[in-house]
């Protein structure tokens, strides 16, 4: 803290404790806070707030004026917190810093994470990511305020945790930083003014949080009205002490802790989350019991987490506390700067309608890498070496999209394996949790919005949960460490994988149709079919591919891989698009029919297949059989193939053959593509889903 502000601390503390207050310390608060802009959140928070409620109106012109350059400070902290945030990507920063960082050039991924894995709190952490990242790359300006918002938050982070209370006297709430120190075990200290609520609270909520320790609890004014309500902050300030939970200075409780680990309701909630957003809090942890006024009061930007006993408390402060996805015009960014570290250089930037488009070259050609409104990054063009580099731009410097995996379990069964394995974790940009009961340790690994865990139990065995790419890559390295062993069971072996029936085995030996439609449950866009032949060959290699239910992948996956089923020679495929005007003319015409909306699946399907099997293309097709969905009204499908002597397969879960996931993939694709096309034709996003 800059000396002009811990001068200014002091008088504020002075103000806060004092029996009776006067006009000469109110002019001595104002003359240090409205003489030059704020360098400290905290206390220049806390005096403005001192001279707006004591009326000095005089003043107010000033005042004004320092809340915007204080609210500018604020918004520095909170980029740091980002910055510092091990839960957000490094392209995050393109996002959280805009224009500040559009003329960079060369980003280094993953130098960037290991530099920031190297710390705990989030100060020093984003203080690491930007002297990696160049803090020259930034203007002057922004350099400077950031590195004062690192200051300053490192300043509010000596504190293990931040707890609210309520003033009754001056009917004013206080948000107050709060340290534990571990001591002898049965040596227990505490402030002299504290009373006995707070010695209770202190006991209870100590006792839990360092059990078999001594303890000295200080907080940062002797604030004789903490009261019960210090229950809860002063057990995560233990937690800290412990490193069970990461220190957060915008993160602030509030809380009474009964006997047996209960957290209880408490008064003042409302004054309390004032005073937690005067000095720009951004995450709650509040009694159950106060949830709805608390949500009330925090409205939109304060993060409101409840808590019923102490025992959800570390689950809960380990959510990460701010999520950044990079979006539209963060990915633009993320994109410019990283053409060059990829041998391209930019030949021409164009907005289209669907949304930005880069026309890249080298000295072999050229290609173009789309941006879409809609979050895809894609390439276009002839093939060449050209595309091949923004093709590993891509695939190595975009945020990955979050699939689901199936948990896997193995062994690690000596130290041999467990230790290169917890360090080939580290070295993927892994971060260690605090182990629980009968665990050896516990990583987390993020990529994008995925996320694995990853936990060594004592007993040798190794549980591998989340998402892909994080879970892809966690286990990929489990794969590599245990090759001398065996390695890694198949996928299709794996006990978590789902257990093919003995029909799709069938299935995919035998040549045949499957079909699937898109569109049916969404209120705008069309109603897409499409229908995919296999044989052994093909559908091994879209089994290769990751191609499964487009249900269980998310829109850029899909889209990914419908354009790798589309180059593959060998698959023949055929999509139906049934436009909304043609889908009432045909529904109507059902309707009257007596017929229903399965009929008009039906003949979606029926459709497709038909102009697969009688195109130039389809000639090549010699299918056994056709695999659909359970339709109540298979009429028209078999009479599309009724002359071409192909028995139609009808089952639930059809999307677990591999014709079908293929051309589930293909009528997603449709759909989203007739989207994006109106999206941009008439300049409103179309939603996905069941209501407009």
């Amino acid at each position: 803290m800059k000396p002009e502000a811990r001068e200014l601390d002091q008088l504020v503390r002075d103000w806060c404790v004092a029996a009776s207050r006067n006009e000469a310390l109110l002019g001595q608060i104002a003359a240090r806070a409205l003489t030059a802009p704020p360098t400290s959140v905290v206390p220049f928070a806390r005096a403005l707030h001192i001279l707006e409620t004591q009326g000095t109106a005089r003043f107010q012109t000033r005042i004004d004026e320092r809340r915007t350059q204080l609210n500018a400070l604020l918004a520095r902290e909170n980029q740091i917190d980002e910055l510092g945030n091990p839960d957000n990507e490094p392209q995050a920063v393109f996002d959280i810093l805009g224009d500040e960082v559009a003329a960079l050039q060369g980003f280094d991924v993953n130098r960037i994470r290991q530099a920031r894995l190297a710390h705990q709190d989030r100060a020093e952490a984003a203080r690491a990511f930007l002297q990696t990242l160049g803090w020259e790359h930034l203007p002057a300006e922004a350099s400077a305020m950031l590195q004062l918002a690192i200051e300053d938050l490192a300043d509010r982070e000596q504190y293990d945790g931040w707890g609210l209370f309520v003033d009754h006297s001056a009917a004013e709430g206080w948000a107050l930083g709060i340290q534990v120190i571990p001591r002898a075990a049965g040596e227990t200290v505490l402030w002299s003014e504290a009373d006995n609520d707070i010695r209770e609270q202190a006991g209870i909520a100590l006792q839990a949080a360092l059990p078999g320790q001594g303890w000295q609890a200080k907080i940062e004014w002797p604030a004789s009205y903490a009261g019960e309500s210090i229950g809860l902050p002063l057990y995560i300030a233990g937690l800290v002490v412990r490193s069970l939970v990461p220190r957060h200075a915008l993160t602030a409780s509030t809380g009474r802790i009964d006997l047996g680990g209960r957290v209880t309701g408490v008064a003042g909630i409302t004054k309390k989350i004032e005073a937690a957003r005067r000095i720009g809090v951004r995450r709650l942890l509040v009694p159950k019991d106060n949830l709805e006024e608390a949500r009330a009061a925090a409205g939109s930007d304060l993060a409101v987490l409840p808590v019923g006993n102490v025992a959800e408390v570390v689950g809960v402060l380990r959510q990460s506390a701010s999520s950044v996805q990079v979006g539209y015009s963060g990915l633009i960014r993320l994109v410019r700067a990283s053409i060059p570290d990829y041998g391209l250089a930019i030949a021409k930037e164009v907005t289209e309608p669907s949304g930005f488009r880069f026309v890249v070259a080298n000295a072999q050609g050229m290609a173009s890498l789309w941006v879409h409104s809609n979050g895809r990054v894609r390439t276009d063009g002839a093939p060449g070496t050209a595309r091949v580099s923004a093709d590993r731009l891509i695939i190595e410097r975009m945020p990955a999209e979050s699939e689901p995996r199936e948990t896997e379990t193995f062994q690690l069964p000596t130290p041999q394996f467990q230790e290169p394995y917890r360090l080939a974790l580290q070295d993927l940009g892994g971060a260690s949790d605090p182990a629980g009961a009968y665990e050896r340790w516990r990583m987390r690994l993020s990529r994008g919005r995925s996320r694995a865990t990853i936990v060594l139990y004592t007993s040798g065995k190794c549980v591998l949960q989340g998402n892909a790419p994080a879970w892809e890559e966690a286990r990929s390295a489990a794969e590599q460490i245990l090759q001398p062993i065996g390695g890694l069971p198949s996928r299709r072996q794996s006990p978590a994988a789902p257990k093919a029936t003995p029909q799709s085995k069938e299935d995919e030996i035998e040549p045949h149709i499957g079909t699937d439609e898109a569109g049916k449950g969404d209120y705008l866009g069309p109603l897409v079919s499409a229908a995919v032949f296999v044989d052994r060959d093909t559908g091994a290699t879209l089994r290769q591919l990751g191609v499964r239910d487009s249900k269980t992948l998310s829109d850029k996956r899909v889209r990914e891989l419908a354009d790798e089923i589309r180059r593959l020679p060998d698959v023949r495929h055929a999509v139906t698009a049934i436009n909304p005007r043609k889908f009432n003319e045909l529904y109507e015409q059902m309707r009257r029919e007596g017929k229903n909306l399965n009929s008009l699946l039906a003949w979606g399907h029926a459709k497709s297949i038909d102009n697969l099997l009688t195109t130039r293309a389809g000639k090549r097709v010699d299918a056994k059989f056709v695999v659909v969905d359970q339709f109540a009204d298979k009429h028209y499908i078999e009479q599309r193939t009724r002359k071409f002597g192909m028995p139609i397969h009808q089952r639930h879960r059809a999307e677990e053959d591999i014709a079908v996931a293929a051309a589930s993939v293909l009528a997603r694709d449709g759909f989203l593509q007739w989207l994006e096309r109106w999206s941009a034709r008439t300049q409103i996003p179309l939603p996905k889903g069941a209501s407009p």
